[in-house]
């Protein structure tokens, strides 16, 4: 899957892999088995800006989770939403 802005989602490992191709831009979001949040794998975080990315870091961050969210919809992974808030599947 790739938006807009063609950032690429992915899955692997049972992990959301979201990156923007031909830059060092990659996270990953994981979600626990009984913990109704899907988590950014720490170890994946951009620390350093890149020029050819055409956004931010920070920019990259907040598409990155947008579509990250989405994906768990795909996947299941959060069943519904109420009141803005996502609840999660276990």
């Amino acid at each position: 899957m790739t938006n807009n802005h063609g950032l690429h989602v992915e899955m692997r490992d049972g992990e959301i892999v979201v990156t923007l191709p031909h830059t060092r831009f990659a996270v990953t979001y994981y979600k626990l088995a009984n913990d109704p949040q899907l988590y950014l794998n720490v170890q994946s975080f951009p620390t350093q800006q890149d020029r050819d990315a055409g956004m931010t870091a920070e920019e990259f961050l907040a598409e990155a989770w947008e579509l990250a969210h989405l994906r768990a919809r795909e996947l299941g992974w959060i069943v519904r939403t109420m009141r803005g808030r996502a609840l999660f599947s276990e």
